[in-house]
């Protein structure tokens, strides 16, 4: 476990998408992975089931996202890591579910219902600064939205996680816990 936020922003648990909730470091070790290196481009879960699934040498299934980092792992030529990594949070009784897409030095951050925020974290690592409302940030804001959206729309999902969690509260008062 990373640790969760450890009081960063004020936060002490997990669920927030700064840096400090959503970074958890990946070690990977194996056959023709060298030791010692540190690569900063972040990845997301999607990715290590599509690692696993060639590491084994199983053919991984077409409705999985992600992409195997394994070639890059092993220094193959050619290879290359995603475009992008992807967090999200549902938290029960929050107001709306909350998404970060991580794409070169920028963080776009989408929290259903409200307005997004955008942060370069090459020049404000600790997300001090919200790019979201410049007029010269638009371009970068429109593209990682299209990047989201590729992979999901925040608000259907949303929807989807507060009505598991209202069937899961029916469930458990139903069964007298």
């Amino acid at each position: 476990d990373h640790g969760g936020s450890m009081g960063a922003h004020h936060n002490s648990g997990m669920g927030s998408m700064y840096e400090d909730s959503i970074r958890v470091p990946l070690v990977v070790a194996g056959p023709g992975i060298a030791s010692g290196e540190v690569e900063p481009t972040p990845v997301s879960h999607f990715d290590l089931f599509q690692t696993f699934c060639e590491a084994l040498e199983l053919p991984p299934p077409e409705y999985k996202r992600g992409v195997s980092l394994l070639k890059f792992l092993r220094g193959e030529a050619g290879a290359g890591l995603p475009e992008f990594a992807i967090s999200e949070f549902h938290g029960p009784g929050l107001p709306g579910s909350a998404f970060a897409l991580r794409s070169g030095s920028y963080k776009y951050v989408a929290c259903v219902g409200e307005r997004p925020m955008l942060f370069d974290l090459a020049q404000d690592p600790l997300e001090m600064q919200d790019l979201a409302l410049e007029p010269e940030a638009s371009h970068i804001l429109a593209r990682l939205r299209r990047m989201l959206y590729r992979v999901c729309c925040p608000e259907a999902i949303d929807q989807r996680a507060k009505a598991d969690q209202q069937a899961l509260r029916a469930r458990l008062a139903g069964s007298g816990r």
